[in-house]
């Protein structure tokens, strides 16, 4: 895995409390490979405020729809049910383990009772059933002595240490209201202090056809997320204004006051241009 060895050293950084130290591993890494998601977990654990946590975790969820652990930690930041009652911790290979070892024991039993074989299959699933148990012992003392956990550890490049679960009351959002924004309309602005958030707000109508542009001015990376009328989030993106720019083009659902939310790539700072015109 590329970077590997980086992410490694920034999950143990973060693990012993210094999130800074690991933020300034990440945020290179992933400004470099965009698709490494061990790396967008690691920066979730890390992040310093609630929508930096929910936007790496959703690009992360992007790259595997099926990851639990991303899966249960965004429930948690949105307020919504955990889908799942996996892993507590994340390794910097991206994988997911218990907080209870290396090892995860996992119950398969159906309710469902199977029907009673005829006495020659169960003699047969006897001994089957008599090496599957060997099996077991051996795989538990194994995992007792830490056999187990150091071969997954050289074999897949699994963190000796992991992050535990993102605190939801680290965070310490900082939005400021920066202003209204006409549409045809254009504006500057400066995000001074690391992980403040800019919130810009316009009037619109339902069916409207709207492009919002965010241009980072040097070597600001702008990022953006929309807001319905009844604050649901309807749009969001990163990069795609070309380079590190942002631009989203949405048709408005309803009519009422939209909000544009500008935060700089892992609550970087920086001065941009915003622009919301009709297309």
């Amino acid at each position: 895995m590329a970077y590997e060895a980086d992410v490694q050293r920034a999950v143990a950084l973060g693990r012993e409390g210094e999130k800074e130290a690991a933020r300034e591993i990440l945020i290179p890494i992933l400004k470099n490979d965009r698709d490494n998601i061990a790396a967008w977990k690691a920066m979730a654990q890390v992040a310093r405020s609630r929508d930096e946590a929910v936007q790496c975790l959703e690009r992360a969820l992007r790259l595997d729809p099926q990851d639990e652990w991303a899966q249960k930690h965004l429930s948690r930041l949105q307020g919504r049910p955990a889908a799942s009652s996996d892993s507590s911790w994340v390794t910097a290979s991206g994988a997911s383990s218990a907080s209870t070892g290396a090892s995860e024991w996992r119950s398969t039993a159906s309710s469902d009772a199977a029907p009673p074989l005829p006495s020659e299959e169960r003699a047969s699933a006897g001994g089957s059933n008599t090496l599957l148990i060997a099996i077991g012992v051996v795989v538990l003392l194994c995992a007792v002595c830490g056999v187990t956990a150091f071969a997954v550890n050289q074999f897949f490049g699994v963190a000796a240490d992991a992050l535990t679960d993102i605190d939801l009351s680290a965070f310490d959002d900082n939005v400021v209201a920066e202003g209204r924004i006409s549409v045809g309309g254009q504006d500057a602005a400066q995000i001074v202090n690391l992980g403040d958030a800019h919130d810009w707000v316009f009037v619109g109508q339902a069916g409207e056809d709207i492009e919002i542009s965010v241009e980072g001015r040097g070597s600001f990376d702008p990022t953006i997320l929309v807001f319905g009328p009844d604050g649901s989030r309807i749009a969001e993106d990163d990069d795609s204004g070309g380079g590190f720019d942002a631009l989203s083009r949405i048709v408005l659902p309803a009519d009422g006051e939209y909000t544009v939310r500008v935060t700089g790539f892992a609550g970087d700072t920086g001065s941009y241009d915003i622009r919301v015109y009709q297309r």
